[in-house]
């Protein structure tokens, strides 16, 4: 893979020097600390999203956890300035509107179920074919990735996340999914829910309904779920979710406290 220096502002990612090649290891710049709490944030609605914070010029967004290792946000906006990050691969799943992402040399358009994979090094820039994206980011420092059956880094390019939901089973499983990504720090899933119990021990999990209706006891709090409800359950938080009608179909962000081998 070729590493090449983009100029350009980091609007939504933590701020990093460009560089010819990757660190060795996973030892990016201290960033800011954001503890997680229970919660649902309608990235759909007009109203919610007044209340996200301006980072940068036409660029608004939630940070939902950030630490040294990760970072994990929702964002909106029409375009963004190409960025590099030589510490952190960057998954993008895009929750609402279309348009067009630059991945280190290709073009790729881009819509409503998407998720857009730029590893550590490599080039990358999104635009709103009209109006604005909304996106739920995540970004993860390099440990040992797993893509599908493959020992590799996450392929620089689109992965088509909602055709891989429309795959899965729907009444075979509670809770059937396919890995996207498998790393030591976290993972993510392509996910059909019927119904999931659980309680989140060594992880963060962040959940973002694509498509279906349920409800959700979080915290001893009851929420309602519709697509565009992005559910945040810290570590050692039970929750249980409930399809209404067809099992809901959903991304899966799990962001890991204790990392293996360390």
């Amino acid at each position: 893979m070729n590493y090449r220096c983009v100029a350009g502002a980091i609007a939504v990612s933590l701020a990093a020097a460009c560089t010819s090649n990757p660190p060795s290891g996973p030892t990016p710049p201290p960033g800011l600390t954001v503890i997680p709490a229970p919660a649902v944030v309608d990235a759909l609605d007009v109203a919610a999203r007044s209340h996200w914070r301006t980072l940068a010029p036409h660029v608004r967004a939630k940070i939902l956890a950030s630490t040294a290792i990760d970072l994990v946000d929702l964002v909106e906006y029409a375009s963004s300035s190409p960025v590099i990050d030589p510490y952190k691969d960057n998954f993008r799943y895009v929750i609402a509107g279309s348009g067009s992402c630059d991945v280190e040399q290709m073009h790729v358009p881009v819509r409503e179920g998407h998720l857009i994979v730029a590893p550590i090094g490599v080039s990358r820039s999104c635009k709103a074919r009209r109006g604005t994206l909304v996106l739920l980011t995540v970004s993860l420092a390099r440990g040992r990735n797993r893509v599908g059956l493959y020992e590799q880094s996450p392929p620089a390019g689109r992965i088509d996340a909602a055709g891989l939901m429309d795959g899965l089973p729907d009444h075979t499983q509670t809770f059937a999914f396919r890995t996207l990504y498998d790393g030591d720090y976290g993972e993510i899933l392509a996910a059909k829910i019927a119904r999931l119990d659980g309680l989140s021990s060594a992880a963060d999990e962040f959940v973002c309904v694509r498509r279906g209706a349920g409800s959700l006891v979080l915290a001893g709090k009851r929420w309602a779920l519709r697509p565009g409800s992005v559910f945040v359950a810290p570590s050692n938080t039970s929750f249980s979710a409930r399809a209404d009608g067809p099992p809901l179909e959903a991304i899966v962000i799990r962001v890991n406290h204790e990392i293996p081998g360390l």
